[in-house]
Parts: structure tokens; C-alpha cells; sequence
């Protein structure tokens, strides 16, 4: 109900809530009056630091946009009055007085920033300090208005500290969001490489830092254009490093490809050795057999397989130069950067696998051929190759495991009868 159904005592029907007025005229409590006079004083000459103070929460005030009029609810059942008539005593004083008090359910001006903005700017701020920020519209007593940012973030490990923004004018406003857009984007689409970390400076405001550097509106664009021509470098020398890897590559690739098959030749002769010497009439053919035809139709099969390796030249990720380059430009550069890495990265490990292959084919072939160099020792007679192909051997052909490193003392365990033997008998 209006305040006047409260005063009208002559009014019969409104008495009950005259009565209720008095009452709370009767339990006002003058000295808690008077601190929100002179709060109210303090208050008209300079903003608090956190824009709300101690007493903020006794005024109830609303904007109502269909009266475009500011009015404040009170519970008639409450009985710390003093807000309210701290207000009729301004009213009674007619005087042009403002009071520094939140007003609620009002929406934001759009003069400094838009709705969307605003709530923009709060998502890439927790996103960087992890902690949602209070973002305010302030009008000073001369209704200049500014936007007041206030949030916590790490200083150290654990440890937070508040932060304030202060956003005068719509050019400051617009710059900040830019630069803090600017800085989500790339974060968010490259965190392993962009990490911006938040410091509170000296006037306590929020600052952006990468690599110990602070970053601004203004140095932005020298910022973009520096890790620009950086990573361009990185590709390019990428590039032609995988070129070399890719060469190499195929020439391993190749190697092992002969060593395959070289293995499968040994491995064939030895298999149609075990094969003859079962039989009298096999160990007679095996003893006349030669070899020499398959060495060379080998050899011309890995001329022309040799001749038909093409090495794949891929393109690389690159950029025109210019004055000023954009987020876009950057993040192209990056992806061309990782896709660059993960090719030398990929290519280095297939070496490797290769390399052990090949270690292994080595020793494959080594084995085969000290088991074949055995055998062709023994067809100089065929009374001589007849006794060895009776014998009891191993085909040798393991895996082609590495040699014991000789250097390596094993320790094995032994018992010695005069020293163990009490303790042996313990534990029985």
C-alpha cells in the first residue's frame, strides 16, 4: 500500500494502519538515523572501493519501467524503520538530494556496454581467474555513469586477492572487451601454447601476461604480428626438416624391405634343407643343388622397386605478409604449426620402429647365414654332408635376440654349509 494509506488517520477504515505508522514512529531508533545520515554524506563524496558497503542491504529500491519511477517496498512488520524515514525526511526537507543506494530489477543502459557484452566479459573473466566477477553500472552524483568490475583471482598458489576495473567511457569499455575477447580466443583454441596469466597491478586493476609480459589493447596487434612471423619460422624450418626425415625414411624403408626379403631367401633355403635331409634321395638333391639365379632375380626386383620410390612432398601452412595481421591469421599459423609437429613427431617414431626392425632383421639374417655358411661348409664330400645332415641341430632362427652384455656380473644364489646353516634351520 502508499504510504498516505498510513498517514490518513481520519480515514475509519485506514485507522487500524495509522496505529500500525505510530507504532513504528514510537520504536525508531534516532541514533541508527543519523549513522545512515552521515553514511549517506561520506558516501555522496566519494564511491565505496567495492561499490556496496556495510548498510546497502536496508534499502529495498526498485525501478519499475512501465512508471519509469524508482519506489521502495517496507515491510510494515519490520522494525528497523530508519531507511524509510531517513527517505521521509528528505522528502519533508525538500531539498535536490541523491543518495548512493543498489538499485534492483534494473536493466543495464547499453550506453558503455550491451547486455550480451556484459555477460560476454563475466564467462571470459572466470575463465581466466577461475572466479565470477560482479559487474556494476555506477552513476556518480553528477550521473556520469561508468561500469565497475570487481572479482578475485590467484596471486599465489592457493591465495586470492579482489580485483577492480574501472571502465570510464564506452572507448575504455570496448577496448577492454576486445582485448579480453581476443585473449579467450586464442586460449580457447590453443591452451598449450597460449596460457595468459592474470596480476593485479598497482592500482589494483587486472592485467594479462604471457611469458612475463603485459599485454594491452594497444600492443596487442604487435603481439599477434610477432607470434605470427615466430611460428611462420617454425613451420618453415618443420618443413624442411620432415623433408629430410621423409627421405630417410624411405631409404629405410627400403632397407628393411630387402632385408625381408633376403631373410625369406635364407629362411626358404633352410626350410628346403630340414625339408631334403629326411630323405636319402633330398639330401643327394640338396647336395647338387645350386642358388645363385634367385640372388639375381633379386637383385633386379629391388632395382625396380627402387626406381618406382617416389618421395610425398606435402604443402605447408603459410601466410601473406602483413602490416597487421589478425586473430584468424594467428590461429591459422598455429594449426599449420601442429600439424607440422605431429608429422615430425609421427615420422620419428616410425624410424624408430624401423630402426629396431631392422636392428632385428640384422640379427635374423646373421643367424640364417652363419646356419647356411654351416651347411655349405660340409658339401665339399658327401660322405661329410651325409654325416652332418644326421645330426641333431637347431634350425637357427630365433628372434635374432641381442647378445648378454658380458660386462654384467649376474649374482646367483648360493648356500654355503658352514655359515647357512643355522639360519636355514631357524626358519625350517
Amino acid at each position: 500500500m502508499p504510504l498516505a494509506y498510513y498517514l490518513d488517520k481520519k480515514n475509519e477504515e485506514l485507522l487500524a494502519y495509522h496505529n500500525i505508522f505510530i507504532d513504528m514512529v514510537n520504536e525508531l531508533d534516532i541514533q541508527k538515523l543519523q549513522d545512515i545520515e552521515e553514511e549517506q554524506k561520506l558516501l555522496n563524496k566519494n564511491i565505496p572501493y567495492e561499490v556496496k558497503y556495510k548498510n546497502n542491504y536496508i534499502w529495498q529500491i526498485y525501478y519499475s519501467d512501465v512508471e519509469d519511477k524508482y519506489f521502495m517496498l517496507y515491510s510494515s512488520n519490520e522494525r528497523n524503520s530508519e531507511a524509510l524515514f531517513y527517505l521521509i525526511k528528505k522528502k519533508l526537507q525538500k531539498k535536490q538530494e541523491k543518495i548512493y543506494v543498489p538499485i534492483s530489477h534494473l536493466e543495464y543502459s547499453n550506453k558503455i556496454l550491451k547486455k550480451t557484452e556484459i555477460s560476454d566479459l563475466e564467462n571470459y573473466l572466470w575463465f581466466f581467474t577461475k572466479e565470477w566477477p560482479s559487474i556494476y553500472e555506477v552513476y556518480d552524483k553528477d550521473d556520469n555513469l561508468r561500469i565497475e568490475i570487481l572479482g578475485k583471482t590467484a596471486v599465489y598458489e592457493e591465495v586470492k586477492s579482489l580485483y577492480k576495473i574501472d571502465l570510464n567511457n564506452k572507448e575504455e569499455a570496448q577496448e577492454f572487451f576486445k582485448l579480453i575477447k581476443a585473449l579467450f580466443i586464442l586460449q580457447s583454441n590453443d591452451e598449450t601454447e597460449y596460457n595468459f596469466k592474470t596480476i593485479i597491478n598497482e592500482n589494483g586493476s587486472l592485467d594479462f601476461c604471457y611469458n612475463l609480459k603485459k599485454i594491452t589493447f594497444n600492443s596487442l596487434p604487435e603481439f599477434i604480428r610477432q607470434e605470427v612471423e615466430v611460428k611462420q619460422e617454425k613451420v618453415e624450418k618443420l618443413f624442411n626438416e620432415n623433408i629430410l626425415i621423409t627421405e630417410n625414411l624411405e631409404i629405410l624403408k627400403e632397407t628393411v624391405e630387402k632385408q625381408k626379403e633376403e631373410f625369406l631367401l635364407k629362411e626358404k633355403q633352410i626350410t628346403n634343407y630340414l625339408e631334403c635331409r629326411k630323405t636319402f634321395f633330398g639330401k643327394v638333391r640338396y647336395f647338387f643343388k645350386k642358388g645363385k639365379k634367385v640372388k639375381q632375380i633379386t637383385e633386379e626386383k629391388n632395382k625396380k622397386e627402387k626406381s618406382e620410390i617416389t618421395p610425398q612432398i606435402h604443402e605447408f601452412t603459410t601466410i601473406e605478409k602483413k602490416k597487421i595481421y589478425t586473430i584468424e591469421d594467428l590461429l591459422k599459423v598455429c594449426e599449420g604449426l601442429k600439424k607440422e609437429e605431429i608429422k615430425y613427431k609421427n615420422m620419428n617414431m616410425d624410424i624408430k620402429a624401423l630402426e629396431i626392425k631392422k636392428e632385428s632383421l640384422e640379427r635374423k639374417i646373421q643367424n640364417a647365414t652363419l646356419y647356411i655358411n654351416e651347411i655349405e661348409s660340409h658339401k665339399k664330400s658327401i660322405f661329410d654332408f651325409w654325416k652332418f645332415t644326421n645330426k641333431d641341430e637347431s634350425n637357427l632362427l630365433g628372434q635374432g635376440e641381442e647378445k648378454p652384455d658380458e660386462s654384467v656380473h649376474r649374482i646367483k644364489k648360493q648356500f654355503n654349509y658352514e655359515e647357512d646353516i643355522e639360519d636355514f634351520g631357524k626358519k625350517i
